[in-house]
């Protein structure tokens, strides 16, 4: 018989939640579970039109400060916060230098994919 932490582990679909509490400019602030956020983080804001990602860059208090990849549009208070299990870093290769990437690492200069070093 597999150990409970075992059995847990290999849940599918357990999603973290938090709701955004506040909008200053570009900062979103969200409450939520903060145990499960640190600097780098990546939240999802879910709104009506579309999913916004976020990087957590500070606490304040109660609540993790996230900054967007895109526009905020639609971004509410009562907004749904999805912490994701996607790490926030890569490993560029040299088929980078020259390159130009958007603030998620996406090529957004029309030569193609970007090649991760292993």
């Amino acid at each position: 018989m597999k150990a409970l932490a075992e059995q847990i582990n290999e849940l599918d679909g357990i999603e973290i939640y938090g709701r955004v509490v506040g909008v200053r400019g570009l900062m979103v602030e969200v409450s939520g579970p903060l145990h499960t956020m640190s600097v780098g983080a990546r939240v999802v804001i879910e709104t009506a039109a579309k999913d916004i990602h976020c990087e957590v860059v500070g606490f304040s208090g109660n609540n993790a400060l996230l900054m967007p990849f895109a526009p905020l549009e639609g971004v509410r208070r009562g907004c749904g916060a999805v912490v994701t299990t996607v790490a926030a870093a890569g490993c560029p290769s040299a088929g980078w230098l020259g390159r130009v990437v958007n603030a998620r690492g996406e090529p957004i200069d029309g030569k193609g994919p970007l090649l991760f070093a292993p």
